[in-house]
């Protein structure tokens, strides 16, 4: 098992978004095509379910995995976005296909602190969370979770599939390329609590 430093959350947002880091702000992603968008988010889903498998967890490493918790729920977010969107039929069944895999694991979610909303969308209590033991916490996102499996193996089809049907973008007569929009995605609860992370950790987290 691998024990992570602590860095800032954007930092871990960079890293999961190496392959385009303009997709991990919410004001550029407004000018990036939905196949593009679907490449970066399912690219990141996929690095983020590796990383949660990687991960120690344990109160000492309990900022980490608090982190890498909201990054998932942040990645997954903007793939279920970015996917309903796209222009390929593939695409849209694989959005469905990853909305109806994560409702199978809702309870288990829900025991952590992890919601899904009705557009499928998910919301993390980082209360119910921080107050949730690591073990708990590892067997619903770490290294035998079936749940982050079946996510990275299904993220990495998403990527070959927007891959393919990507198209080069049209140009304006300005030379900006003209895309379509996306919306932000869901949101996350920063209310303070005890567990896997101390209040006074939650309190610094970003």
């Amino acid at each position: 098992m691998v024990t992570t430093t602590n860095y800032s959350y954007d930092f871990y947002l960079r890293c999961i978004y190496s392959g385009n880091r303009f997709a991990r702000k919410a004001e550029n992603r407004l000018t990036m095509l939905p196949n593009d968008l679907v490449k970066a988010d399912s690219s990141a889903l996929d690095k983020i379910s590796q990383q949660l498998r990687d991960l120690e967890y344990s109160t000492d490493n309990g900022t980490d995995v608090l982190n890498h918790a909201k990054l998932f729920v942040e990645t997954y977010n903007n793939l279920v976005e970015s996917s309903g969107t796209s222009d390929s039929d593939q695409v849209v069944r694989m959005q469905k296909e990853l909305k109806k895999m994560t409702k199978e694991h809702k309870s288990e979610l829900e025991d952590i602190g992890i919601t899904i909303s009705s557009n499928g969308k998910l919301n993390m209590d980082k209360k119910k969370f921080a107050e949730s033991s690591p073990y708990k916490i590892e067997s619903v996102l770490g290294k035998d979770s079936t749940f982050v499996s079946k996510l990275s193996t299904l993220s990495k089809k998403m990527k070959r599939t927007a891959q393919r049907s990507a198209v080069p973008p049209k140009k304006e007569e300005s030379g900006k390329t003209a895309n379509n929009t996306v919306a932000a995605p869901g949101s996350i609860t920063n209310t303070p609590g005890t567990g896997i992370v101390s209040s006074t950790k939650i309190d610094v987290v970003t």
